[in-house]
């Protein structure tokens, strides 16, 4: 309680003493230009943490961004074509690397090409020998969902899980695994894959969505292949 008072007490000598003395200017998001009309609020003070934009003060002129801090994953499942495969293994999911052409300058400036994708690799590695293992090794083509929990710490210091998925539909696999054995480990299996369509979600958010056979390429809610698909 004595550190709660002397908090207390530290942030009201601000409010009196220093705030009325500063003058800042708000920030506007939405104009940046020459418009920008400049406002100005006293600072506010607050112990421990900055709160959150929805728990702000009314009275507080100027808006607190905050972001969430995202932790560590804490666990995960691996789904082929609706059944369980895995279970707190390691994957990694297809970068999304554009196509490059080189233009001249001032010199070679490398520039990318929107709406064409390098190959699209998935790899999963599945602990230990199982059915699971066998039924992600067929060969035919494979859909599979990810589901990953990770730790989120907020701006006033709570922390909750956020639950993220990605859907990956691929090829047969490119490589098996050479299955090794040695006493007192367990055996590590990669498994790849060319994949032709992936979509993640964190938290509930589309953040991409690329199918290569249905010439889609939206990040973000926005879908860059659509204005090309208009010209054709």
């Amino acid at each position: 309680m004595a550190i709660t008072s002397d908090l207390d007490n530290i942030v009201k000598w601000f409010e009196e003493e220093v705030c009325p003395s500063i003058l800042l200017k708000v920030p506007d998001d939405k104009v940046n230009d020459g418009g920008y009309n400049v406002q100005t609020a006293h600072p506010a003070a607050f112990a421990m943490y900055i709160p959150t934009q929805d728990r702000k003060p009314p009275d507080v002129a100027a808006p607190i961004p905050s972001l969430d801090l995202k932790g560590a994953v804490v666990a995960d499942t691996v789904y082929d074509s609706g059944v369980l495969t895995a279970k707190d293994t390691s994957f990694t999911l297809p970068a999304i690397s554009q196509m490059t052409a080189d233009l001249n300058a001032m010199g070679t400036m490398t520039v990318p090409i929107v709406g064409l994708l390098e190959n699209m690799e998935l790899s999963i590695t599945k602990i230990g020998e199982d059915k699971g293992l066998g039924k992600m090794s067929k060969l035919d083509k494979h859909s599979f969902e990810f589901r990953w929990v990770q730790n989120v710490v907020k701006a006033d210091g709570s922390t909750s899980p956020e639950g993220c998925k990605a859907f990956v539909r691929t090829f047969p696999p490119t490589a098996l695994p050479g299955i090794g054995a040695e006493i007192g480990s367990a055996s590590e299996n990669e498994l790849t894959y060319t994949a032709n369509r992936v979509q993640i979600f964190v938290g509930g958010y589309e953040y991409l969505l690329v199918d290569r056979l249905s010439q889609i390429l939206r990040i973000d809610g926005k879908d860059y292949m659509s204005d090309i698909n208009k010209l054709l």
